[in-house]
């Protein structure tokens, strides 16, 4: 009789340890509603920066404003499944360099528009280094199906057809060719900045076709090193 209840014992305690394991793999696989909120809530703390793991260990590169754009919007999309673009642009890194659309620095700004946040993206060497959490505000966004010139195109335009040329090296605040996207009530800008003709020159294209839309000009203030 004792081996009979020593049996059963045993048959239940496998059977609950087989209910115990799956119960933790469904709940790891399908967290409750709570959970995911107060995830959410916690990772949402406004004007809190988030360092990314990643960054130290990938290698320094220069990249074009689309994949600048491609990895905010990856970071971007962990917290909202359609998230947009405010703006976009380049950042000097005291490098001539831009001539083939690339640079290693850029900074964007995405919304989250059902968490009423915006997401700040710091892109050093190629890498995401950091976001920041902030409140929303009310400027016009570019949907991802906007934008569909790059970089790289726009430069080989520019040098072309404006002869322009980069910041050099000596001046004190930018060097090399530098980008932006963004945009106004009625269109999408993809820019270049640059020198032509003794002056600053930023040069803007349709950044659906990359089409010519216009430019500004500057005069190179005495002392600017252009």
């Amino acid at each position: 009789m004792k081996k009979v209840i020593l049996y059963v014992s045993l048959i239940f305690l496998v059977f609950s340890s087989i209910w115990l394991i799956k119960s933790i793999i469904s709940t790891n696989k399908h967290p409750t509603k709570n959970a995911v909120s107060t995830y959410v809530e916690k990772e949402l703390e406004n004007n809190k920066t988030y360092n990314v793991n990643s960054f130290k260990s990938l290698p320094d590169k220069e990249i074009t404003l689309l994949e600048a754009y491609k990895l905010g919007l990856k970071q971007a999309k962990e917290y909202e499944e359609n998230p947009e673009l405010l703006f976009l642009n380049s950042v000097d890194d005291k490098k001539t360099s831009g001539h083939d659309g690339k640079q290693r620095n850029w900074q964007g700004v995405y919304t989250l528009p059902t968490k009423n946040h915006h997401m700040v993206v710091v892109i050093e060497g190629g890498r995401l280094k950091n976001y920041t959490i902030i409140s929303s505000s009310t400027e016009l966004s570019i949907k991802e199906s906007e934008i569909k010139t790059d970089s790289d195109l726009i430069a080989k335009k520019a040098i072309k057809q404006f002869k322009l040329k980069p910041d050099p090296k000596e001046d004190p605040f930018s060097h090399g060719y530098h980008f932006r996207l963004l945009r106004d009530d009625k269109n999408i800008f993809l820019s270049i900045s640059g020198q032509s003709n003794n002056k600053n020159m930023e040069i803007y294209y349709n950044a659906l076709d990359g089409q010519y839309l216009g430019s500004s000009e500057s005069p190179i203030i005495e002392g600017d090193s252009k």
